[in-house]
């Protein structure tokens, strides 16, 4: 059997392949519970006018651990209606995409909805599990 690596972008798809097939996860109903965390959030560009707008931590912020660390950060949840990153995904709900990269390099013929995806979607938790992926995001991604 082939090992497995986890990917993805903040706020969009959660990816997992193992090496034949590449299953990109979007959230199921909404893009939340989201949060962000960071150790960051003082020298990070949180606004420059015109170009770049992030939201600042408000008082639902506060101190935790990211998964799989050691380090404090600053955990900022987000809720429907608050003003999220500009990298955070839109639109993107129910929108998975499952690929085996063996007959289709290209991608281009989506499989997400077959049989095939059950497997991954298992493998998926696996590999979150691997990285304590807090609840929340398996909640996201209607996993949970």
């Amino acid at each position: 059997m082939r090992g497995h690596a986890l990917g993805g972008v903040y706020g969009n798809w959660v990816q997992v392949t193992d090496g034949r097939w590449k299953y990109a996860r979007a959230p199921e109903d909404s893009n939340f519970p989201l949060s962000m965390w960071s150790n960051r959030w003082s020298t990070m560009p949180v606004h420059v006018p015109g170009v770049l707008t992030m939201p600042k931590p408000d008082r639902r912020a506060r101190i935790d651990f990211m998964p799989g660390s050691e380090i404090p950060v600053l955990r900022q949840p987000f809720a429907p209606g608050d003003r999220l990153p500009f990298w955070v995904g839109r639109g993107i709900e129910g929108r998975h995409h499952l690929y085996d990269l063996d007959r289709d390099p290209g991608e281009a013929e989506n499989r997400a909805g077959e049989p095939a995806e059950a497997e991954r979607l298992d493998l998926l938790r696996t590999a979150l599990a691997e990285v304590e992926a807090p609840l929340e995001q398996l909640e996201r991604l209607g996993i949970a």
